[in-house]
């Protein structure tokens, strides 16, 4: 059973402190977690050699520029590709038998994001980007963010 955390939970030297130099380079050590943890679905599965966080991410920005027709603006696609699981760095990758209902699941991916954006990032313009387009991924408010919901139902099955 994967572990689900909130920012409280992380070690210290990933807590913010209110500085904005040192909780930007806290969040650049916080998402080495997407690089280190493992996807849980295929460590339940016992795959050998299964992928993290990054790499499923890093894989659906590739796809999508490579994949994407005129309609869909492909930049875009690959940065919500890259930003769409950023709250795992926080919370886990939480997976369906984890029994967490998708309505808390979405809480505390929301939180995670909050605290990315105003703990870490402190409302900065990219952090408000960075909200932005996760927010679009997860209304499906745009071409763009159902081409990469696709894509994360393709890549998962690969």
């Amino acid at each position: 059973m994967s572990t689900w955390r909130t920012i409280a939970a992380l070690p210290e030297h990933l807590q913010p402190v209110g500085s904005e130099t040192i909780d930007r380079l806290r969040f650049m050590h916080l998402i080495e977690y997407a690089k280190t943890q493992k996807r849980t679905g295929w460590l339940r599965s016992g795959v050998n050699g299964a992928e993290s966080i990054s790499d499923h991410m890093w894989r659906m920005s590739i796809m999508s520029l490579v994949c994407a027709d005129e309609r869909i603006d492909h930049i875009k696609a690959s940065q919500m590709a890259i930003v769409h699981d950023i709250a795992e760095c926080i919370v886990g990758d939480i997976a369906p038998s984890d029994n967490i209902t998708k309505p808390v699941k979405n809480n505390l991916e929301r939180q995670a994001m909050n605290d990315i954006v105003h703990k870490y990032l402190h409302g900065s313009y990219q952090a408000r980007y960075l909200m932005a387009i996760w927010e679009e991924y997860e209304q499906q408010s745009s071409a763009e963010s159902t081409f990469v919901k696709d894509l994360d139902r393709l890549e998962i099955k690969h």
